[in-house]
């Protein structure tokens, strides 16, 4: 496996997304003149450079932050992802994809037909040697930082050695990426001791404990927000509702806080304003377009799921989310903890 260049640039699906390209292109363009993070921008050229112009963000264009390759076609929210596939070579998602085959950029992202992309990520950049299935792994902020969740919707239905092998992902990336010493594993379940869980569940608990890994047990979802575990695996069901709960909770906390200031009269409003910094550095720790985008891992290069509903700033963080996973090659580094415990999926 050769690594890929971190100078190289992201290939976004600038077609995908709920606002459309608008705001894909904002995305990358901020991603370019405040972080300095290249982008080649896949869809409609004529349509791409003119959004830049009217941004007037040519610039970035000419000292190559940005880039534009044309895509033909367009893999709608609502298509099926294999007919899509199948059908559409040349759209947008699957260019992008290609030219991280290519070697032409860094990873793939794209804030389209999520079943699609995981579709052609895994047809065009491959999964690694040893690898059962992909996992998506999500971002949840917890007292010590941050807690991995994966799987959170590519896999529903699971064997143990496949959440053997999202803990060794999880694990992996927590380490090199997110900076975690020893990043601790649990199993997500509805009890600590051994006895609870499932039959999947307490599989995956046993070849787990036949490693050298730190791992906690079985866990709860409480403990998703404790700092007491840094990585969770489950089934994709699981985690996708988990991941679903987490992010509406947070969002309605939001409103809550702010609702309640608004109501409070003229002192609730210059409480209000007195707060708005701390207010504002909570609202960065459970927000999750912070993360940006949910990779997929597993594959031979990064490739990044962004929500539907991403806006400019989400496009922004995710962008620098592939990039980060590029430059640190975690891929060489899943495949080697996959290789070291491959006698357990055997």
């Amino acid at each position: 496996m050769t690594a890929y260049d971190s100078k190289l640039p992201v290939a976004v699906d600038a077609m995908g997304g709920d606002e459309g390209p608008s705001t894909i292109v904002d995305g990358a363009i901020a991603a370019a003149s405040l972080d300095g993070m290249p982008s080649v921008l896949v869809g409609d050229e004529k349509l791409l450079y003119r959004l830049i112009c009217e941004r007037k963000a040519q610039k970035q264009l000419d000292n190559g932050l940005l880039s534009l390759y044309q895509a033909d076609e367009i893999i709608g929210m609502d298509e099926k992802p294999a007919s899509a596939m199948r059908r559409k070579k040349k759209s947008s998602i699957h260019l992008a994809c290609q030219l991280v085959q290519e070697k032409k950029a860094v990873g793939a992202l794209s804030a389209g037909n999520s079943g699609a992309m995981m579709a052609v990520s895994l047809f065009t950049l491959g999964r690694l040697e040893g690898v059962l299935r992909p996992a998506i792994g999500a971002f949840i902020p917890s007292k010590s930082g941050v807690t991995v969740l994966l799987d959170v919707g590519a896999n529903t239905e699971c064997l143990p050695t496949h959440l053997f092998q999202f803990a060794l992902m999880g694990y992996a990336y927590s380490h090199h990426i997110l900076h975690v010493l020893t990043p601790r594993i649990g199993v997500l379940a509805n009890g600590e001791e051994e006895s609870k869980g499932t039959e999947l569940t307490r599989g995956a608990l046993a070849l787990l404990q036949q490693t050298d890994l730190p791992q906690v047990g079985h866990c709860e979802g409480r403990d998703i927000f404790t700092g007491s575990v840094d990585v969770i695996v489950c089934d994709g069901f699981s985690g996708n509702l988990v991941l679903k709960t987490a992010e509406g909770t947070a969002a309605f906390l939001m409103h809550l806080i702010k609702k309640s200031y608004e109501q409070a009269g003229f002192l609730g409003k210059v409480g209000g304003v007195l707060s708005r910094p701390l207010f504002q550095t909570l609202k960065s720790k459970v927000d999750h377009r912070e993360f940006g985008a949910a990779p997929l891992l597993g594959l031979c290069a990064p490739a990044y799921i962004a929500h539907g509903n991403s806006d400019a700033y989400a496009i922004r963080r995710a962008i620098a989310r592939v990039a980060e996973q590029g430059e640190h090659d975690l891929s060489t580094h899943i495949s080697a903890l996959i290789q070291r415990y491959q006698y357990l999926t055997k």
